[in-house]
């Protein structure tokens, strides 16, 4: 049985770091947040790229203590578009 497309989740990260390095003045790593978080720079390349599927809580958590920000800055909510074709895995 098909599942409905419900939607699905998008990273800020990206965004997140262009803001933070915009208010510190200086450029942001994968380094530098991994190095504050233990974050593995694989992990934030995932979520940079929308390649993440499971969302762990730990590593929201640690995005949010390195970003000063909450969860749903990290994530949005994008709802089905009319029309799309649900992307499947196998």
């Amino acid at each position: 049985m098909a599942q409905p497309d419900v939607g699905t989740l998008r990273t800020r990260l990206k965004i997140l770091i262009a803001e933070k390095q915009g208010k510190d003045g200086r450029r942001v790593t994968y380094a530098d947040i991994g190095a504050a978080t233990g974050i593995a720079p694989s992990t934030l390349s995932e979520f940079a790229n929308q390649h993440v599927t499971r969302y762990d809580e730990r590593t929201i958590a640690s995005l949010c203590f390195f970003f000063g920000c909450q969860p749903g800055d990290v994530l949005e909510y994008v709802p089905p578009a009319q029309g799309r074709v649900k992307k499947t895995t196998r």
